[in-house]
């Protein structure tokens, strides 16, 4: 099990406002590397050679530098990558229908998340698991803008001034077992569907969706703030290892 689907997907367009600038999210570095080669190398990390890269028909600045490194990836690393181009938009896991693998299990990326998440330890739970679906899933704390009022009967017992809660929310990191990839392929052939709509249609089914919970890093870099705050962090613990393979690359 070596497949691995990169969601690139989107018009990028809340990179684009925030920043002014025309290059889609998947091309803007992060540690000098781009996003679309952080997360190959990230999966290869993690021995997934065969690579599908989904993206909008419109981006061509990005499907030319997708095919420019196809060459060099089978060459050097042996990681065969095949692009699948939207032509119209398919949400954030249409582009699965194209990924034939027969009963494979299908890992999915998408290209404006960083995680430091053991893709291995997450395969190996979804197959334990025998889920249709697994998503992989972290605590986030929210801060609630208002005050909380904790009331028994009618009688006020405490008062929270804007209080943090803890939720826990999707990594946008999946496993498709076949069962899903199925469902996407008959349900919604060539049309849009998002995870959420995906995960409550096999939920209906009597499907398994199975989460696996972590507390790795984890950042979406989807404006100026998140990709500013990404690349002053501490440097990603898998950096040493993937700045090596990158430097192979050259």
């Amino acid at each position: 099990m070596h497949n691995v689907l990169i969601m690139a997907g989107g018009q990028s367009s809340r990179m684009r406002n925030s920043t002014s600038e025309s290059t889609h999210k998947a091309l803007v570095t992060v540690f000098d590397i781009p996003l679309i080669e952080l997360n190959l190398l990230y999966a290869f990390v993690y021995r997934f050679s065969r690579v599908w890269i989904s993206v909008a028909a419109a981006e061509e600045e990005l499907i030319t530098h997708i095919n420019r490194l196809q060459a060099t990836y089978k060459r050097k690393l042996g990681v065969h990558i095949q692009v699948i181009i939207e032509p119209e938009p398919l949400g954030t896991i249409g582009a699965a229908q194209f990924v034939h693998i027969g009963e494979e299990d299908l890992l999915v990326l998408n290209v404006d998340n960083l995680l430091d998440l053991d893709l291995s330890a997450f395969m190996r739970s979804h197959v334990r698991a025998r889920a249709a679906m697994s998503i992989a899933s972290h605590h986030e704390l929210f801060r609630i803008p208002f005050g909380q009022l904790l009331v028994k009967e009618d009688r006020v017992v405490d008062y929270l001034e804007k209080p943090e809660q803890k939720i826990l929310v999707s990594s946008g990191t999946y496993v498709l077992g076949s069962a899903a990839r199925v469902l996407i392929s008959q349900k919604y052939d060539r049309e849009r569907v998002d995870i959420p709509r995906l995960g409550k249609d096999l939920i209906a089914q009597g499907q398994k969706v199975h989460s696996f919970f972590h507390s790795a890093i984890w950042s979406d870099i989807n404006d100026k703030d998140t990709l500013q705050r990404t690349r002053e962090m501490e440097r990603w613990p898998l950096m040493e290892d993937i700045s090596k393979l990158k430097k192979e690359l050259i």
